[in-house]
């Protein structure tokens, strides 16, 4: 296996992630869900790229709502993490596209997924009010934390993958919001880390 992370999971579940990567080589033909560079490097670059985040999921029951998931990262690796561990764990997809909603439905009926998958904008959609919102790749520090206030439990926790620009996103996010956060390093690249937000609110303006 390519990771160590791997080790740990049942042979039901490593193969649900290959047929994933089956899935995602088969569409990646007919539309633009990820770079075609990456999907040699999938179970890197995209599965433990998001798995990791499940570390951090502490609850056994409930729901994680992956806002602007795209091909289904980060919300597909950990619905097929969840799955076995935590089978009443609900997971809520959330993206604008409408042929990656349906990728999303086809990937999910082909894994035996239960999910919901909202096709439309995060700025306009019902709030789903979750325990966790996750993200990779989808907006600034600070757009992310206006979607939360939209959609995630009061007492939730937000978990997002991030590049090297972490810093000035943070500073930048300050100037708008208080919030208290965690640096996690990412297990899938020297330079990403994880943040996890638990209180936030904004500030009052002068």
């Amino acid at each position: 296996m390519p990771h160590e992370f791997f080790n740990n999971v049942s042979r039901e579940t490593y193969e649900d992630f290959l047929a994933y990567r089956s899935l995602l080589e088969k569409w990646n033909t007919k539309m633009n869900l990820v770079s075609s560079n990456t999907i040699n490097n999938f179970m890197i670059r995209h599965a433990l790229d998001s798995a990791q985040l499940f570390k951090y999921v502490k609850i056994k029951s409930g729901c994680l709502l992956d806002i602007g998931t795209g091909a289904g990262f980060p919300g597909i690796p950990l619905a097929i993490l969840s799955k076995n561990k935590f089978p009443q764990f609900n997971v809520t997809f959330m993206d604008s596209n409408a042929k990656k909603c349906f990728f999303l439905e086809e990937v999910c009926k082909n894994l035996n997924i239960e999910a919901n998958i909202i096709c439309g904008r995060i700025d306009e959609v019902d709030p789903v009010n979750c325990d966790y919102i996750v993200s990779r790749a989808l907006a600034p520090l600070d757009d992310l934390l206006e979607y939360s206030k939209r959609h995630r439990k009061d007492n939730g926790k937000s978990l997002f993958l991030k590049g090297k620009n972490i810093n000035s996103e943070i500073s930048c996010a300050k100037s708008r919001w208080h919030f208290n956060f965690y640096l996690h390093q990412s297990l899938s690249d020297k330079a990403g880390k994880i943040i996890e937000i638990n209180d936030y609110f904004l500030k009052m303006k002068d």
